[in-house]
């Protein structure tokens, strides 16, 4: 969220939570606090922060609980509020290929049915599972389901949403990323507690060597952008 002056001249940039959504932002009357719809909790609800005349913004606080607003809009007496309500949903399905040519969406078959948003689907090495990210826990977990659909199971238990996982190639371990946090980490396809790796600056996607004894880590999206490799011995990870 961003503020500018009238005049042209004056930008300033709220650091709010950057490794959350922050949007539709609307001013009190009194021009001294800010509306804004926050994912930074989970779910997107209303938070307020004080604004000084400097632009300098005091700590939000959480004004609604599962709200799910999309945008918000304040009432002149400031003591109605309006929002919009937003809650996606999105599933796996699965459509054969064709050798000879293209294949129509008619064919799929839909393996999840629920309410919850995954955002990323990858088969095991072994063809029999398909490994998801999914919030219905109101967070991004890992999840496993057979290839032919079924129940899934629930891999990790986190707080904080979790993405870009890859299998390892034995189909043994998972590799996954978690928002806000530089460190890659790695917990058993049949679940458990999650081994956060040694590694300095922020990663945002890993991938497995052949052997499974090293993972090579890309940095966070900047002008520095670069290439890590972690290999795994016998004392345990180290880059």
């Amino acid at each position: 969220i961003t503020l500018l002056g009238t005049d042209g001249r004056r930008k300033v940039t709220l650091q709010l939570d950057s490794s959350a959504m922050e949007i539709s932002p609307v001013w009190t009357p009194d021009s001294k606090h800010l509306l804004f719809v926050s994912s930074r909790d989970g779910g997107r609800d209303v938070y307020e922060a004080a604004i000084d005349d400097d632009g300098k913004e005091g700590k939000p606080v959480r004004l609604t609980t599962g709200l799910l607003a999309h945008s918000i809009s304040l009432a002149r007496d400031a003591h109605t509020l309006a929002y919009a309500s937003y809650t996606p949903a999105g599933n796996v399905w699965v459509v054969p290929l064709s050798s000879t040519g293209s294949v129509s969406m008619t064919s799929a078959t839909q393996l999840t049915h629920g309410t919850d948003v995954i955002e990323e689907a990858s088969v095991s090495p072994d063809g029999h599972s398909i490994l998801i990210t999914a919030n219905r826990t109101g967070y991004s977990n890992l999840y496993t389901i057979p290839i032919n659909g079924g129940p899934a199971v629930q891999i990790t238990f986190d707080t904080t949403d979790i993405f870009n996982p890859a299998w390892s190639r034995d189909g043994r371990e998972i590799v996954f990323h978690r928002t806000g946090d530089t460190r890659s980490y790695i917990v058993a396809a049949s679940g458990g507690l999650p081994t956060a790796l040694p590694l300095s600056g922020r990663t945002n996607r890993s991938d497995w060597s052949p052997d499974g004894n090293a993972l090579v880590a890309e940095s966070h999206v900047d002008p520095q952008a670069h290439l890590t490799i972690m290999r795994r011995t016998s004392s345990g990870w180290g880059p």
